[in-house]
């Protein structure tokens, strides 16, 4: 799996929305700012989309939406195997004090004209047939990916 792009809105510290991209022919990239500007949420949103949870130990999504918004979004693309993919969750404030999010992944793929689309990956709507891919298909769960790749 290689990143290559993570995108936020209403994710932690992130009210509006953000884009990082890990393209281009950089073989190393830093992530850098002052202590409570956001870097650690990238990563966070990174294990988010992928597994839905976060460093704070939790799965509850409420934790994750910035104070100021009424729902997050992030979405994690991702080269595997040559294919690109996009892993995008989403939650939303409910009525009871919690939280109730959608997840999926998409894949990219060029129609008949050669435009580019996202088309969604069938069977990875609901969060125990997300969780399957993405254990089948990236091969690590949230403690083997953090302990392993976030240094």
């Amino acid at each position: 799996m290689i990143p290559q792009r993570v995108l936020l809105k209403g994710f932690l510290c992130y009210t509006d929305e953000q884009e990082v991209r890990f393209d281009g022919s950089a073989t190393l990239w830093m992530l850098s700012g002052l202590n409570g500007s956001g870097k650690s949420s990238i990563f966070d949103a990174v294990t988010y989309a992928l597994f839905g949870h976060h460093r704070g130990g939790g799965a509850q999504a409420i934790e994750l939406i910035n104070k100021d918004s009424d729902s997050l979004l992030v979405e994690f693309d991702f080269l595997l195997d040559g294919q690109l993919y996009r892993a995008k969750r989403t939650a939303k404030r409910d009525n009871k004090g919690g939280a109730r999010g959608t997840q999926q992944i998409f894949r990219r793929e060029s129609d008949a004209a050669g435009d580019d689309k996202w088309v969604p990956v069938e069977g990875t709507g609901g969060a125990n047939e997300f969780k399957v891919w993405i254990g089948e298909n990236i091969g690590l769960n949230y403690e083997t990916f953090t302990s392993s790749v976030l240094l």
